[in-house]
């Protein structure tokens, strides 16, 4: 019997272990039918001189079951993840959630100058002037997911990245869009309404949509964390707008698929405005 050979596979020891796995199993399995070949070719050479033939037998080696992979979806057309496909949804949630920082900016400012008093004496509550500075904001963050759009559909081809696939659901990827902003808007409302200075303000937004955006798979993907984190990145409103935005882009989702993301980011919003008006109220009084 011939000696084995031995086939030495070398890791870097940073890779990571799933990595191993997939090209020790791809290689076994190469192996395998290299293997399998060998022994048919020399069970047909023995069965020659067995029979005393000149021809030697012939042995189907096709293989009985052929894989095939396919991205399930909602719709006809294959649409494959990839870094684009992550990085524009991702980067548009981040964009939108960092305009809290301008947003509280603008707030604080009108209470440092007096025009917030001001904008009291005016008949109405003020809830009303809190909306009106949601929906100028609102618009703001519209604009960028546009912008974010044009991006991933003509400036990354140009450097040889995939181009985004949005597919046609046009009303659904609008309707993210208005759920993302208004969360992102009433908590920069919520952060200028409490905090008492410009650089209180910008300090403690920075740091937490930073953090939220960890959590919330902006920077490494949930599908790649540990179990333990991916459970935790579920109380980021980024992560619901992210999903939200993957349901759309690789599942070719509808509006009601991904509802229930929708709803939290509402949820979110209306939970930052009582906060901030309530706040303010109770401000008022101890004035």
């Amino acid at each position: 019997m011939a000696n084995p050979i031995e086939l030495k596979l070398f890791f870097d020891p940073i890779t990571k272990q799933s990595f191993k796995v997939s090209i020790s199993g791809a290689i076994d399995r190469i192996v395998s039918a290299i293997e399998m070949e060998s022994m048919i070719n020399t069970l047909g050479e023995e069965l020659k001189t067995i029979l005393s033939t000149t021809v030697s037998p012939k042995f189907e080696n096709e293989p009985l079951v052929i894989v095939q992979q396919e991205y399930a979806g909602k719709n006809e057309t294959e649409i494959v993840p990839n870094s684009v496909q992550h990085n524009v949804p991702a980067w548009t949630m981040f964009a939108m959630f960092f305009i809290c920082i301008p947003l509280a900016g603008n707030i604080i400012r009108e209470r440092e100058d007096g025009s917030a008093f001001r904008l009291l004496t005016v008949p109405g509550s003020y809830l009303n002037v809190m909306l009106g500075k949601i929906f100028l904001y609102l618009m703001v963050n519209l604009v960028q997911f546009m912008l974010m759009l044009c991006v991933g559909l003509y400036i990354l081809p140009l450097i040889g990245l995939p181009k985004l696939v949005i597919g046609n659901n046009y009303i659904t990827l609008l309707c993210i869009a208005l759920s993302s902003g208004l969360a992102a808007t009433g908590f920069g409302l919520l952060i200028g309404t409490v905090a008492n200075s410009q650089d209180q303000a910008s300090l403690f937004g920075a740091v937490s949509v930073v953090i939220l955006a960890a959590l919330g798979g902006v920077w490494i993907p949930t599908f790649v964390m540990p179990e333990t984190m991916r459970n935790i990145s579920s109380i980021s409103p980024l992560n619901w707008g992210l999903e939200a935005f993957y349901g759309v882009f690789l599942r070719g989702l509808g509006l009601g698929a991904i509802f229930i993301h929708l709803l939290k980011l509402v949820i979110f919003f209306l939970a930052c405005i009582a906060g901030s008006f309530y706040y303010q109220t109770y401000r008022r009084m101890r004035s």
